[in-house]
């Protein structure tokens, strides 16, 4: 529902498909839970390329995710 650039709006359909994989993937192994960093991490990169929106909310919820991936990858 945002007013996006089309170059915003293609890194943010990246951003959503990589949260689509962690949520769909239901890590269960260690390599599953690395999947889900790297996924994380790529998301990262295209959420700090995108330059017309407020980045702050976006940012925290995804570190927020990749902190409870690295947890359960820490107890594997």
């Amino acid at each position: 529902g945002m007013n996006l650039s089309p170059s915003d709006r293609e890194k943010a359909d990246t951003i959503i498909e990589k949260l689509e994989k962690i949520r769909l993937r239901n890590a269960d192994t260690k390599k599953e839970f690395e999947k889900n960093i790297e996924d994380t991490l790529k998301a990262v990169d295209k959420l700090i390329e995108m330059t017309g929106i407020d980045r702050t909310s976006l940012r925290l919820k995804l570190d927020e995710i990749m902190r409870i991936n690295e947890v359960r990858w820490s107890r594997m």
